[in-house]
């Protein structure tokens, strides 16, 4: 089973993917996760005339290094509030987000939902609906460009820094979305780290999707907290996610999520994170590729 892992904080602290890449190629990594949440930043490369050139070029570098784009993650920082304004602009940005994750390789990008309204106060139909229908708008992009978007389970976090459950927060809710999308161009995302912060068991949300799930976030969290930390930091039981994920014959790219653990590293010390990091996860793929072959 491939290993994988997110670029989004090595690709701040190093200054640039290209870095980034190096690093993750150095301590062994077989996959990257482009994350592309700079896309929401006026000059960042993606949102220039030679973004195709750029991605282009990225691809060759991973190529040269030994690496593939396994997944991407388009941008999501949309200020929703401003209702209109803001679903074209994200509209238009997560189109070029699935071409850039096309270009360079990537099968799976993830997409996340539309946040607004207080979901707890009686928006939960409404909330389903408008995100139905804005999955709906970009499957013809995704067939386009033949990648699959992820649908991952979320959170919200209110101005009091509590996260609580969003509109694909529950198993149930996130299963029927991916029924109501179809299977040809969408998959379930899960992160086992946000069905863990709100008290969800993440091995039973993965047996209730089954092989709805195409793509994985692996983190470790606290109960009410986004932590992002390297498993076995934090409160997960791994033994149990493993199990379900043999059960549902994952066979996908056993990628993790770690933004919040590679902020916590002196410069000096960053790439001995990151081959802990791809030890770590090794052991873990090993492990469930065992469990999955012993069925």
């Amino acid at each position: 089973m491939n290993l994988g892992i997110d670029t989004l904080t090595l690709r701040k602290r190093l200054g640039g993917n290209e870095a980034a890449l190096r690093l993750l190629a150095a301590a062994g990594f077989d996959c990257a996760d482009l994350t592309l949440d700079d896309m929401t930043e006026e000059h960042c490369v993606w949102n220039r005339d030679s973004y195709r050139e750029a991605a282009a070029a990225l691809r060759a570098l991973a190529d040269g290094l030994g690496l593939r784009f396994h997944q991407a993650h388009a941008p999501w920082t949309f200020d929703w509030t401003r209702d209109l304004w803001a679903r074209e602009d994200a509209f238009q940005k997560t189109v070029r987000a699935i071409e850039i994750a096309s270009i360079v390789g990537a099968k799976n990008i993830v997409v996340h939902v539309i946040q607004r309204g207080d979901y707890a106060a009686g928006y939960q139909r409404e909330d389903f609906l408008t995100n139905l229908d804005w999955y709906r708008s970009l499957q013809p992009h995704a067939q386009r460009f033949g990648v699959r978007i992820g649908v991952e389970n979320l959170h919200r976090t209110g101005t009091d820094g509590v996260r609580s459950p969003n509109v694909l927060s529950d198993p149930a809710q996130m299963t029927h979305m991916l029924d109501e999308l179809g299977g040809e161009n969408f998959v379930g995302c899960v992160d086992v780290g946000h069905a863990y912060l709100l008290g969800i068991d993440p091995a039973e949300m993965l047996r209730s999707l089954g092989r709805r799930v195409g793509m994985l976030h692996i983190q470790d969290t606290v109960r009410g907290e986004d932590c992002h930390m390297l498993p076995y930091f934090c409160g997960l039981d791994w033994d149990s996610v493993l199990r379900a994920l043999a059960e549902i014959r994952y066979d996908g790219v056993f990628s993790l999520e770690l933004p919040g653990f590679f902020e916590h590293f002196p410069a000096e010390t960053l790439p001995d994170a990151v081959r802990l990091a791809e030890k770590t996860g090794r052991y873990l793929a090993d492990r469930l590729e065992r469990l999955r072959e012993a069925q």
